[in-house]
């Protein structure tokens, strides 16, 4: 649910284009693999996908262990090609002086 709050939260302030991108392995309910963290309220990613809101990152196992692509520089990208802004848990701060610093900036100041 937190994910669609952010979502309403950008579009009641005006925001048209809001991208939501997150692992694919988030597509189902249940992940015998994963069960420390289900993924709940399914529907929602369903609703938001149908209105190409949300993105799927890829992910996979290996050995048992799953493995999630590196989506940040994907995320970064797309914010900086939109003129947007980054809602996340993670401060990007292995990205900072990364490709000449072309994030800086968005990272700490967007």
């Amino acid at each position: 649910r937190g994910i669609k709050i952010v979502v309403d939260y950008f579009q009641k302030l005006g925001h048209e284009k809001v991208k939501v991108y997150v692992p694919d392995y988030r597509k189902s309910k249940y992940d015998k693999k994963c069960l420390i963290y289900p993924t709940l309220d399914i529907e929602i990613l369903n609703d938001l996908e149908k209105r190409n809101i949300l993105n799927y990152v890829p992910s996979h196992y290996i050995e048992n262990q799953r493995v999630t692509a590196y989506d940040d520089p994907l995320i970064l990208d797309a914010a900086l090609e939109n003129d947007g802004v980054v809602v996340s848990n993670d401060n990007f701060n292995d990205l900072v002086n990364e490709h000449g610093g072309k994030w800086k900036n968005l990272i700490q100041n967007r």
